[in-house]
């Protein structure tokens, strides 16, 4: 019997579909361990956004998309760089 990851990881669609979620999981990892490690509060980063407490907390929740001009905003108020790198992924 298939688990539902086994049907999701089926399709190239499913697959897709975790890409997109790790992609954006492993983002927000890391800006709470950035966070954690300069001791920013979330609601002092909020401020140096520009953005509503409420979306951030979305985000950070992962229930609202960000884009890469968010992720770009919320990376420069925590005084950081964001690096991107790629690797073949397996099984596409």
């Amino acid at each position: 019997m298939k688990t539902v990851i086994d049907k999701v990881m089926s399709t190239k669609e499913g697959r897709a579909l975790i890409h997109k979620e790790q992609t954006i999981m492993n983002f927000l990892e890391m800006v709470c361990r950035v966070m954690e490690e300069d001791g920013v509060k979330q609601e002092d980063l909020v401020k140096e956004c520009g953005m509503s407490g409420r979306q951030f907390t979305k985000i950070l929740n992962g229930k609202d998309s960000m884009t890469i001009s968010e992720m770009s905003r919320i990376m420069f108020a925590l005084n950081r760089n964001i690096w991107f790198a790629s690797n073949r992924i397996k099984g596409v």
